[in-house]
């Protein structure tokens, strides 16, 4: 049996979305301002990669927000 999606269901999902894409934002950003190094091995990621990633989870959570209607 397949459950129908409700529209306040798919409301959640973007309040999820929206508070999961700025959390990412937010961490991104702390290790910018703090300068902290971040290392997946032997490979030491560049301070690029967080500018990126602040963006990138800043515009997706705008585009969140802006579609949901809460």
């Amino acid at each position: 049996m397949v459950k129908k999606v409700t529209k306040e269901f798919h409301e959640r999902i973007h309040l999820v979305a929206v508070a999961l894409f700025v959390l990412i934002a937010i961490v991104h950003a702390i290790r910018i301002y703090n300068n902290v190094p971040a290392q997946i091995g032997s490979w030491v990621i560049p301070m690029g990669v967080s500018w990126f990633g602040v963006i990138i989870a800043a515009v997706l959570a705008y585009l969140f927000w802006k579609t949901s209607k809460f």
